[in-house]
């Protein structure tokens, strides 16, 4: 029961920070958005759809990565924890920086 309190009470989600595809994103504002409107003309029920919505994003973070770096096709070995690599290694980083 506590991780639904959460998932309701969770406030506005910022869309820019989720490791979401454009369709998934795509979908999600649907749903938001819909939810606003719903509460605006004061329908109740409208937590099922922030809920689906935060399901969504939180389904994503499981997603796997991209498995090839775009400079040079290698794998990407990405770390346990924390940012998630786009590049293979800094040179990489750095040839298309530039």
């Amino acid at each position: 029961m506590s991780t639904q309190v959460a998932l309701v009470g969770s406030g506005a989600p910022r869309l820019a920070e989720w490791p979401v595809n454009a369709a998934d994103q795509q979908l999600v504002r649907d749903l938001l958005t819909t939810a606003g409107e719903l509460e605006r003309r004061g329908y109740f029920g409208t937590g099922l759809l922030h809920r689906a919505a935060r399901r969504i994003t939180e389904l994503a973070v499981y997603a796997p990565a991209e498995a090839a770096c775009p400079v040079c096709g290698s794998t990407i070995k990405q770390p346990s924890r924390g940012r998630r690599r786009r590049y293979c290694c800094d040179r990489c980083r750095w040839a298309a920086s530039k």
